[in-house]
């Protein structure tokens, strides 16, 4: 693998606007369990911070391979758009339902994610990521003529993918029988839904042009590997979050959080 030194065309506005809204929303993520954690000391808050690190690596690996396609396909960029905008709403909603599990826990304490120590983050992250992307577009992979292994590992991964956007529903329902923060799971059940769609729309050119493939191989394969995990780790702290404030409600959870990871 070699990495060139500078990309070989401008990287498309809508691709550095995902990055840099992306980048705001993944330091929001970690403002909140910075906020919660002053509270309360649980590791549980670890697994969600677990999870939140690999949406990161999902952001860098969908931008890495919007900004390959686009080069071979931006007649069709609206295709590649609506991926973005999906992963956006997406971690939006993860926000939201992270903040619903939040504040219980808070107890009437405002949770200020607006902190001068807070913003200089922000700017800080963001600017790392938008620079770190920029080196991911100039990555220059081998290319692979077997499609075979790819086709069998996206055809898994996407099964897993709605497998766990199924169980996000299941877990909610789980919810509803302690009484508690339904809600916040049914949101994060919808954001996995519009995840589910952004992977599709992400490879779906690749698989309908297979001359591109040799070129979006690994692309592909890092950015499915990167999902895969990102919503491992947000599902395991789904399950095991309800025994943060009550353990017996964990006997109402309907998997084992340790088996499932």
């Amino acid at each position: 693998m070699s990495i060139e030194i500078a990309v070989k065309e401008s990287v498309p506005f809508f691709i550095n606007i995902f990055v840099l809204l992306m980048g705001v929303q993944t330091a929001i993520t970690v403002a909140l369990l910075w906020e919660i954690k002053g509270v309360t000391k649980s590791d549980i808050w670890n697994i969600s911070l677990t999870g939140n690190i690999f949406c990161v690596l999902i952001t860098l690996t969908q931008a890495a391979l919007l900004y390959k396609l686009y080069i071979s396909y931006a007649s069709e960029c609206m295709y590649l758009k609506a991926s973005a905008l999906l992963y956006i709403i997406t971690h939006f909603l993860v926000n939201v339902a992270l903040a619903s599990l939040i504040t219980p826990i808070l107890r009437g304490i405002k949770i200020n994610i607006l902190k001068p120590k807070y913003i200089m983050f922000y700017i800080s992250h963001v600017g790392v990521l938008y620079l770190v992307s920029l080196v991911t577009y100039s990555l220059e992979f081998p290319k692979i003529s077997n499609y075979l292994p790819l086709y069998l590992f996206a055809g898994a991964s996407l099964i897993v993918v709605i497998y766990f956007a199924y169980y996000f529903f299941i877990l909610s329902k789980s919810y509803l029988k302690i009484g508690f923060v339904a809600k916040p799971a049914f949101i994060a059940g919808f954001g996995v839904l519009c995840f589910t769609c952004s992977i599709l729309l992400a490879i779906l050119y690749p698989f309908k042009h297979p001359s591109m493939l040799p070129d979006v191989f690994f692309n592909i394969f890092l950015y499915l590997i990167s999902c895969i995990f990102s919503l491992m780790y947000y599902l395991r702290f789904g399950v095991e979050y309800p025994s943060l404030l009550q353990p017996k409600w964990k006997a109402y959870m309907p998997f084992d959080p340790v088996k499932m990871t």
